[in-house]
C-alpha cells in the first residue's frame, strides 16, 4: 500500500513541479530576453546622441566638466547614470545614479591633492595618456577597482580633415575588458563608450541603463508580477503536494479494491466486490473487471454443460453397444447380421462424436491457414465429394473464385449444409446455397425451410449448446461451433436468422 502511494504521490508531485518550472522559466526567460532589447536600445540611442553631438563643430571644450555637463543633457529618462573615465581608468566625472538608486563614484584625485588637481586643463586631452585602449605609457597609477567586461562597446574617434573640417569615425567594438571601479559595488555598466580625439584614446564613458524593473513608469508593473510570481511558486508547490497526497490516497486505494476483486475472480468466486470510482477512465476498469467476472460465469456455467453434454452425447452410444453385447452374452439378442449391423452402426456413431470432439479441439489451437484463392466451382465440388445429400442442395455461384483455406471453410460448409438439410424436414423445396462478393466481403448464405423456435438457446455456436431446436434429430453437438470457429480464423462472421415467415438463413462472410 505504501509502496504504491508514494509511487503516484511523487509521480503527480513531478509533474506539477515540471509544469510550474515551466511555466517560472519561460516568463524569467521572456523578461531577460525583453531586458537585453530594452537596454541594448537605450544604449545605442545613448551614442547616437553622442556622436550627433560631437559632430557639432561649435563644441570644442572636451575637458571632463563640458562632456560631464554635455552628456547629462543627452541622457534620457533610460539612462540611470554615466561615469567619465580618463584612459588610466580613473574616474574624472560623473552624472547620475546607479539603476538602483545608489550613489556614484566622484573625481578620483591623486593622494594629496584636490577634487582639482590631476584633471587635465580646458579643451586638451590629459598629458600622458596615449596609447590604445588598455595600454598606458604614463606614470600614473593603476586605477583600483575589480577587473570586468562588458558587453557592448562603440569607439567614436573625433579627427580634423586636412581641410579643417571636424571627421567623426564611429566603430562598434564589441565585448572588452575594464576595471570597474570599487566605488560601484555589484553595479556593472551596461555598455562603454570610447571617445578618441585625433585617434588616441581620452575618455571612457560607462553607460548604466534602467531596466524594465527599475523604470520609473514600468517598475510598479513589472515589480508587482514578479512578486506575485514569487508568492504562487510556494502556494502552487503546497497545491501540488496536497493534490498529490489526495490522488495517491485515492489511486492506491482504488488499486487495492481492484487487486483484491482479481484474485477474488482467479480464486473461482462470482459477483465480486468491486470499487466505486467517479473518474470516468478508471471506472471503465471496474466495468472491464464486471465483464470479466460475468464472462468468467458463464464460462464456469458453459463447461459445467459441456461436461455434461459430451458425457451424455458419449454415454449414448456407448450404452447401446453395452446392451446389445449384454443381449448376445444372455441369448436375449440372436448373433445375426441385423444384430452385428446395429452394433456396427453405434460404434460408427460413438466414432464420429470422438472425431469431432478431437477436430474442435484442434480448432482451438493456434491453427495456421493456408489461404489460396480458389475456383467457386471446383470449390462446390470438392464440399459435394464429401456430402451425402447432394440431390437436397441447388447452388447459385455469382463470383468466380474465393480466397480462403479451402479445407477448412469446406468443413464448415458441410456442417451448415447437413445443419440445413436436416432442418429442412424433407420439405419439397431443396436447400439453396448461394456463393457472392459483397464489396470488400465474400458470403454464404444458405438458406432452408422452416423458422428458429423462440426458446433457442442465445447462442446456438457454443458447444453442445443445441437446445430443443436440433437435439431432436441427434447428433455431436459440434457441427455449428466448428463452423463458427473457422470462419473465426478467416476473420469473419456467422450468422442464423429467420428470412421471412418460412425461411432460415445461415451466413457465412469474411473478408477478402
Amino acid at each position: 500500500m505504501k509502496k504504491y502511494f508514494w509511487k503516484y504521490f511523487l509521480s503527480v508531485f513531478a509533474i506539477a513541479l515540471i509544469v510550474l518550472l515551466i511555466q517560472t522559466a519561460v516568463p524569467l526567460y521572456e523578461y531577460g530576453v525583453g531586458q537585453q532589447k530594452w537596454q541594448t536600445s537605450a544604449y545605442n540611442d545613448f551614442v547616437d546622441s553622442v556622436e550627433k553631438a560631437v559632430s557639432d563643430e561649435s563644441f570644442t571644450d572636451f575637458s571632463p566638466e563640458a562632456l560631464i555637463e554635455k552628456l547629462s543633457i543627452l541622457k534620457d529618462e533610460r539612462i540611470a547614470g554615466i561615469i567619465l573615465m580618463n584612459i588610466g581608468g580613473q574616474v574624472v566625472g560623473s552624472e547620475g545614479k546607479t539603476n538602483d538608486g545608489g550613489a556614484l563614484p566622484v573625481f578620483q584625485g591623486g593622494e594629496g591633492q584636490s577634487n582639482d588637481e590631476g584633471r587635465p586643463e580646458d579643451g586638451q586631452r590629459p598629458e600622458g595618456e596615449g596609447g590604445g585602449f588598455g595600454q598606458r605609457e604614463d606614470k600614473e597609477p593603476e586605477p583600483i577597482g575589480t577587473p570586468t567586461k562588458v558587453k557592448l562597446a562603440t569607439r567614436i574617434d573625433i579627427s580634423t580633415a586636412s581641410d579643417g573640417s571636424r571627421v567623426i569615425t564611429r566603430t562598434v567594438i564589441g565585448a572588452v575588458d575594464f576595471v570597474l571601479p570599487k566605488d560601484m559595488g555589484m553595479q556593472q555598466p551596461f555598455g562603454k563608450v570610447i571617445i578618441s580625439l585625433e585617434g588616441e584614446d581620452s575618455y571612457f564613458i560607462d553607460l548604466l541603463t534602467h531596466t524594465p524593473r527599475t523604470y520609473a513608469y514600468s517598475k510598479d508593473i513589472i515589480n508587482s508580477f514578479f512578486r506575485g510570481l514569487y508568492f504562487s511558486i510556494p502556494a502552487c508547490l503546497i497545491i501540488a503536494v496536497l493534490a498529490a497526497w489526495y490522488f495517491s490516497k485515492r489511486n492506491t486505494k482504488y488499486i487495492d479494491g481492484v487487486r483484491k476483486a482479481l484474485n477474488d475472480l482467479a480464486k473461482g468466486k462470482a459477483n465480486v466486490s468491486l470499487p466505486k470510482e467517479r473518474n470516468s477512465e478508471l471506472n471503465e476498469i471496474t466495468i472491464a473487471i464486471g465483464e470479466l467476472d460475468k464472462d468468467l460465469q458463464a464460462n464456469q456455467k458453459s463447461r459445467r454443460a459441456w461436461l455434461h453434454s459430451i458425457s451424455h452425447d458419449l454415454n449414448t452410444p456407448t450404452t447401446a453397444m453395452k446392451m446389445i453385447i449384454d443381449g448376445l452374452n444372455d441369448g436375449v439378442f440372436p448373433a445375426d447380421e441385423s444384430t452385428f449391423k446395429e452394433l456396427q452402426k453405434e460404434n460408427d456413431t460413438l466414432s464420429e462424436r470422438i472425431e469431432k470432439v478431437i477436430e474442435f479441439s484442434s480448432l482451438q489451437a493456434d491453427t495456421e491457414l493456408e489461404i489460396d484463392t480458389v475456383n467457386t466451382q471446383l470449390f462446390t465440388e470438392e464440399v459435394f465429394a464429401n456430402f451425402k445429400d447432394r440431390d437436397s442442395v441447388v447452388t447459385e455461384v455469382q463470383c468466380d473464385s474465393i480466397s480462403c483455406d479451402s479445407m477448412l471453410m469446406g468443413r464448415a460448409v458441410n456442417e451448415l449444409l447437413k445443419n440445413a438439410v436436416e432442418a429442412n424436414g424433407g420439405a419439397s423445396e431443396p436447400v439453396k446455397w448461394v456463393i457472392k462478393e459483397d464489396g470488400d466481403f465474400y458470403e454464404m448464405d444458405i438458406f432452408n425451410n422452416g423458422h428458429i423456435p423462440s426458446a433457442i438457446d442465445t447462442d446456438i455456436f457454443e458447444p453442445w449448446a443445441r437446445g430443443d431446436w436440433s437435439r431432436t434429430s441427434g447428433g455431436s453437438g459440434l457441427g455449428l461451433p466448428i463452423a463458427s470457429t473457422i470462419i473465426v480464423l478467416h476473420k469473419g462472421t456467422i450468422t442464423i436468422c429467420q428470412d421471412g415467415e418460412d425461411k432460415v438463413k445461415a451466413t457465412l462472410k469474411w473478408p477478402k
